[in-house]
C-alpha cells in the first residue's frame, strides 16, 4: 500500500500549517492557503517508484502557490503531471491557465513559479518526474505546460489508468520492475502528448534515432572510467528501455558492449602514445578507463591493434624521439 499522510490526527486550528508542511515535503516547497470557511482536512497517499513519485492528493478548498523564491533548489527539479479526479481547478504558469474538471490533466514545471486554485474540495492524481528525464524524451515539452488535456478517453485515459494502477500496486513491485514500470509510463505519456498537441506547427515527436545515438555515445564517453558501465546503466540514467537501446546499436551493426570496449581501447591507445605518461604503469592506464584487470585489457588490446600494449607503447614513444 502507498504511504499515507493526513491531517486527521492534528488539532483543527493547526491543520492548515501542517498541510503546508506535508505537501512541501512530498512535492517541493509550496505555499498553501486554505479557504477561510469551514474546517480543513487533507490526505496524501504516495509512493516513490524508481526516480518518480506517484501520489493521490485530496483536501478542502485552497490555493497553492509556488513563488519565485522557492525555485532555486536543484533537488526540486521536476515536472508534475496532474490528473483532476474530483472538483474543479485552475493551473496557471508562464502566461497560460488550464481550467481542469474531472477527466482532465495538465503538466507544469516545478522550476518555474505557478499557481493552482482549487475551487472546492478536490482529489488529484500526480505523477512527479525529474525534468532531465522528460526533456531527454521530449525537448518540446514546454508546449504542454498549463495546457488542458483529456484523460477520460484515448491515450490520456490509458495513461491515467496505468499510473493509478501503479500507485495501488506499488508495494508489490520490486526495484527492477519499478524502473521498467516508470519507463512504460513515459512511453504512454509520450503517446498521450502526441495525441494532444496544442501546436501542430511544432513537432512533439521524441528525439530521432540519430539524435538518441549521439546522446548515448556522449553518456558512454563521459562514463568510461566506471567499470559498471553497461546497457543497464544507460537505460537507468537516460530513462530508456534496455531493448530500445540495444536496437539502436544493432541498427548500426554494433552492440553497447562493443562500443564501450572500443571507446575504452581508443582512450588507452592515446594514453600509451602520450610521452607525458611514459612512466605510468600500463595496468593503471587500463584500470583508469574502466577495465577490471590487466589481463583482460591486454587480450582485447591485442585483438584491437595487433600489438601488445607494451609493444604498442614502445613503438609509439620511439616515434617521438
Amino acid at each position: 500500500m502507498p504511504k499515507v499522510l493526513s491531517t486527521d490526527q492534528i488539532k483543527k486550528n493547526e491543520r492548515p500549517s501542517y498541510w503546508n508542511y506535508l505537501v512541501s515535503s512530498v512535492f517541493g516547497r509550496l505555499n498553501t492557503i486554505p479557504d477561510q470557511f469551514g474546517p480543513f482536512s487533507g490526505k496524501i497517499a504516495y509512493s516513490h517508484m524508481s526516480s518518480a513519485t506517484i501520489a493521490e492528493v485530496s483536501s478542502s478548498q485552497l490555493k497553492v502557490i509556488r513563488p519565485e523564491k522557492y525555485i532555486q533548489d536543484p533537488e526540486e527539479d521536476f515536472y508534475k503531471i496532474n490528473f483532476q479526479l474530483k472538483g474543479d481547478a485552475s493551473v496557471s504558469q508562464s502566461g497560460r491557465t488550464a481550467e481542469l474538471k474531472p477527466g482532465m490533466w495538465t503538466i507544469y514545471d516545478n522550476t518555474r513559479p505557478y499557481e493552482m486554485q482549487l475551487h472546492s474540495d478536490y482529489r488529484q492524481l500526480l505523477f512527479v518526474v525529474p525534468r532531465s528525464q522528460l526533456l531527454n524524451r521530449l525537448p518540446t515539452i514546454d508546449l504542454f505546460l498549463a495546457q488542458p488535456m483529456h484523460s477520460n478517453s484515448g491515450m490520456g485515459r490509458l495513461l491515467f489508468q496505468f499510473i493509478e494502477g501503479a500507485l495501488q500496486e506499488s508495494e508489490e513491485i520490486n526495484a527492477e520492475s519499478q524502473t521498467h514500470t516508470v519507463q512504460m509510463m513515459f512511453d504512454l505519456l509520450m503517446l498521450g502528448l502526441a495525441n494532444s498537441n496544442p501546436d501542430p506547427d511544432q513537432s512533439v515527436v521524441p528525439l530521432s534515432a540519430s539524435h538518441r545515438m549521439v546522446q548515448l555515445r556522449q553518456f558512454i564517453a563521459s562514463h568510461l572510467h566506471n567499470p559498471d558501465l553497461s546497457a543497464d546503466m544507460l537505460a537507468s540514467h537516460l530513462f530508456l528501455s534496455k531493448r530500445y537501446i540495444q536496437q539502436l546499436f544493432a541498427n548500426e551493426d554494433t552492440t553497447v558492449n562493443q562500443t564501450i570496449w572500443q571507446m575504452r581501447l581508443e582512450r588507452c591507445q592515446k594514453d600509451l602514445e602520450d610521452p607525458r605518461l611514459a612512466n605510468r604503469p600500463i595496468q593503471d592506464i587500463a584500470l583508469s578507463w574502466g577495465f577490471r584487470n590487466g589481463a583482460h585489457f591486454s587480450r582485447l588490446f591485442k585483438q584491437f591493434t595487433g600489438s601488445t600494449p607494451s609493444a604498442y607503447r614502445s613503438q609509439a614513444l620511439h616515434a617521438y624521439r
